[in-house]
C-alpha cells in the first residue's frame, strides 16, 4: 500500500484523522488534516481529510444548535411568563394532546384491534384512561376479533395465553416452541380493569391502601362510539384483599347509576355524575351534589368516607 511522506500507510492515515476526530478531539484531527492538505500528494488521502472535516464541521454546528435549544426554550417561556403564561406548558400540552389523537386515531383506524406486544399491551389502556380515554379502552376491551383480549376467549381460553392465538377452533395449537397457556404479560390489563373500571386505587402518599381511592369509571359510550358487534358493560363488581383489609367497589347502569363500595379505612371516592344527576342518595339520605368538592378530573365529586359500606344512588 502506499506510503505517506510520515512513512505509514495512506490508509491508516486517513483513518486516523476520523479517529482522531471522534475520541481526541478536534484538535489533532485539524492538525493532520491540515498537514495533509499542506504536505501530501495523495488525491483519495486528501479528499478524506477534506470531508472528515466537513462531517466535524457539521456535527459542530448540530451539537451548538442542540445546546442552544434548552436556553431558547427557555428564553421563550421567560418572555410568555411575563404576560401570565407558560410556554412550557403550551409546548407540552400541545404536543401531548397531538401525540393522543394520533394514538386514539390509530386504534380506530386497526378496528379497535390491538398491534402492540408484551410491553405495549399491559400500558395502553392505562394510558388511555390517564389522558380521558377510557371509554376508547372499554372499545378494545371487548374486542371479539384477533388479535383481542376477547379473542382468545371466544376460542375457549380460561386462562391468559402467550398469543393471542395460541389456539384456534380453525387450526387449533399454535407453534409449540412459544406457546404458554398461563402467561402473565397479556393479562397485565386487569390493572386497568380494577384501577379504572372498579376505581380501586393507592397513592404515593399512602401506600399499602392505607388511604385508598377509589375512582369508578362507568362504561359511557355512545351509541356511536360503540364498535359494531359490541356492547355496554352495565354493571361491575369488585372486591380487592388489600394490606390493610377488604376493598369491594361495585356499579350498576341498569337503572339509573347506583355506586356501592365498602372500605376498611378511610378513602376518598371521586364520584362521577351521570347524565344530569341532581340529587346523591347516600345510604338513605339525600344530598346535592354542590355540597360536595368538585373532582380534580371529569365531572363528578370528591367525597371523604370513613371506614364502612356506602350505596350511592343517582338521581
Amino acid at each position: 500500500m502506499q506510503k505517506t511522506r510520515l512513512g505509514i500507510s495512506v490508509g491508516l492515515l486517513g483513518a486516523a484523522i476520523y479517529f482522531m476526530g471522534l475520541f481526541s478531539g478536534y484538535l489533532l484531527a485539524v492538525l493532520l488534516a491540515g498537514y495533509v492538505l499542506l504536505f501530501e500528494e495523495n488525491s483519495w488521502l486528501r479528499k478524506n481529510a477534506v470531508k472528515a472535516m466537513s462531517v466535524m464541521a457539521v456535527f459542530s454546528l448540530l451539537i451548538t444548535v442542540l445546546n442552544l435549544v434548552p436556553n431558547a426554550i427557555g428564553f421563550i417561556n421567560d418572555v410568555v411568563s411575563i404576560f401570565g403564561g407558560s410556554f412550557y406548558v403550551a409546548f407540552l400540552s400541545n404536543l401531548i394532546s397531538a401525540a393522543v389523537a394520533a394514538l386514539k386515531q390509530k386504534i380506530i383506524d386497526n378496528g379497535y384491534k390491538l398491534s402492540t406486544g408484551f410491553v405495549g399491551s399491559c400500558i395502553l389502556n392505562e394510558v388511555l384512561a390517564e389522558f380521558g380515554e377510557n371509554n376508547l379502552a372499554y372499545s378494545l376491551l371487548l374486542q371479539t376479533e384477533n388479535p383481542s383480549w376477547l379473542y382468545s376467549v371466544h376460542q375457549g381460553a380460561t386462562t391468559i395465553w402467550e398469543r393471542w392465538n395460541s389456539y384456534t377452533k380453525a387450526t387449533g395449537f399454535g407453534d409449540v416452541g412459544m406457546n404458554s397457556f398461563n402467561h402473565y404479560a397479556y393479562g397485565a390489563v386487569q390493572e386497568w380493569m380494577y384501577r379504572h373500571i372498579a376505581g380501586i386505587e393507592t397513592t404515593e402518599q399512602a401506600p399499602g391502601f392505607a388511604h385508598p381511592i377509589l375512582q369508578p369509571k362507568p362504561d359511557t359510550r355512545s351509541a356511536e362510539e360503540i364498535p359494531a358487534g359490541q356492547e355496554k358493560i352495565t354493571w361491575v363488581r369488585t372486591s380487592f384483599a388489600s394490606p390493610v383489609g377488604l376493598i369491594e367497589s361495585a356499579w350498576d347502569m341498569t337503572d339509573g347509576f347506583t355506586y356501592t363500595c365498602r372500605v376498611p379505612v378511610a378513602a376518598t371516592l371521586h364520584l362521577p355524575l351521570i347524565g344530569n344527576a341532581e340529587t346523591l342518595v347516600i345510604n338513605g339520605v339525600a344530598h346535592k351534589p354542590d355540597e360536595f368538592r368538585l373532582c380534580p378530573v371529569g365531572k363528578g365529586v370528591t367525597i371523604e368516607l370513613a371506614p364502612g359500606a356506602y350505596t350511592i344512588e343517582q338521581k
